[in-house]
């Protein structure tokens, strides 16, 4: 029986491709092109998640009509609180408190509720009142509104972009390199810079 001849193995070392036998300045920067174009389709989602969060508030803000939107106001003495500034820290009097070397006057209304608020007693007049949140007008709502819609459709738009850069990137290699490049350039002016 005849013995088979084994073939010459071929080592290949890293990084190179193996269809080619060498990795070329354009195949590298065509694979950091297409690196690149996926880690800009997670960068979009997080962008896009920011902006979405930040439109559903101001959007919130319009409809609801308040600012800030989770504030329902707060309660402040009526007639406003008492004078700490001929004071001295640390002795700072009644109704005031020392803070960081300051007199600062204590709030006697903080804390209550709207409910609470009127039977509340401190301050100069010594009533507490409830103070509503700001209350926003037609065209300011409009216009918080169009802010939150303008955020929410911007969000879409990036994330759509990078999935169509994705594929673009993916399909063409001559798009890959340019890519590639583009993350080369900014890579290296970020470094130059710092």
């Amino acid at each position: 029986m005849a013995k088979k001849k084994k073939g010459k193995k071929t080592k290949h070392r890293r990084g190179e491709k193996h269809h080619h036998g060498k990795v070329t300045f354009g195949g590298a920067l065509a694979a950091g092109g297409e690196v690149s174009s996926v880690i800009g389709i997670v960068i979009a989602w997080i962008m896009a998640v920011g902006l979405v969060l930040g439109g559903l508030y101001f959007g919130g803000m319009g409809i609801v009509g308040r600012s800030p939107l989770f504030d329902s106001g707060s309660c402040q003495p009526s007639g406003g609180v008492d004078n700490c500034i001929l004071n001295d820290p640390p002795n700072c009097g009644t109704g005031c408190s020392d803070v960081n070397g300051v007199c600062v006057a204590n709030n006697p209304c903080a804390g209550a509720t709207k409910e609470s608020c009127p039977k509340q007693s401190g301050g100069i007049s010594g009533k507490c009142s409830w103070n509503p949140a700001e209350q926003l007008t037609g065209g300011t709502r409009a216009f918080y509104i169009v802010i939150g819609l303008g955020m929410i459709a911007f969000a879409v738009g990036i994330v759509l972009f990078a999935y169509w850069w994705n594929r673009k990137v993916h399909q063409d290699k001559n798009m890959a390199a340019f890519a590639g490049g583009l993350t080369a350039m900014n890579v290296m002016g970020n470094a130059f810079r710092g």
